[in-house]
């Protein structure tokens, strides 16, 4: 009964949406986010540059640009959209997801793998990122009805590929790869754990975590670690 008397009130609350303290350290998570990501994203864009190699310099960009905005827009969905645009933020924060996946796959396909095949996974991943990204923009959805599932198919889409990986990426760059992915993956049951305190801040934790290592992982894939 006890348990019972607890669950009820755990879901009531979340009913009520994040209390000013959940709200607050969320903003912080994001802040911190979009503090970290401009100057790595600006020493990555620097070293591949200094190396001087086009398709480096084109995939670093496609791939700092999404994940910047990623972060921004998922800033301004949660924090600054008001209560009558939340669907239509919410839509661009999904978009957005989409796109980051895609521009993080660039510098492997592009650059690590690169030729025939490495361009047709270019290709291949933009392809279902936009798609996604342009039905999200296209058809709002609710918070309700919202789901994780075309991110993380996108997001496990390299598996085929993980042979050609292993031969183009040291252990070092597979490493942090993986690690990027299984964070991300064991992040959603947090996401999805509509009841528990400060959810939305721990599920951003374990995002921006995982996007650590996806950046660590294409400095050491693109020889710039």
């Amino acid at each position: 009964m006890a348990w019972a008397f607890d669950r009820s009130r755990r879901t009531a609350s979340h009913e009520r949406g994040p209390t000013a303290g959940e709200r607050r350290v969320d903003a912080w998570v994001h802040l911190l986010a979009i503090a970290s990501s401009v100057p790595a994203m600006a020493a990555l864009l620097r070293a591949a540059w200094l190396e001087g190699e086009r398709n480096a310099i084109l995939a670093v960009t496609l791939y700092a640009c999404a994940t910047i905005t990623m972060f921004s827009v998922s800033f301004a969905y949660h924090h600054l959209a008001a209560a009558v645009r939340k669907d239509r933020f919410r839509s661009f924060d999904h978009a957005a997801i989409f796109t980051m996946i895609a521009g993080t796959y660039t510098p492997f396909a592009v650059v690590a793998i690169g030729g025939v095949l490495g361009h047709s996974a270019f290709v291949v991943i933009w392809f279902f990122a936009l798609f996604g990204a342009i039905q999200r923009l296209r058809r709002p959805v609710s918070a309700a009805k919202s789901s994780v599932w075309p991110y993380l198919a996108m997001g496990w889409m390299s598996l085929p590929f993980l042979g050609v990986l292993l031969y183009h990426l040291s252990n070092d760059a597979i490493l942090f790869l993986v690690l990027g992915g299984v964070i991300y993956t064991v992040g959603v049951i947090f996401h999805r754990w509509e009841t528990l305190r400060y959810q939305n801040a721990i599920w951003h934790v374990f995002v921006l975590v995982a996007a650590g290592c996806h950046y660590v992982s294409i400095r050491l894939a693109l020889g710039l670690g």
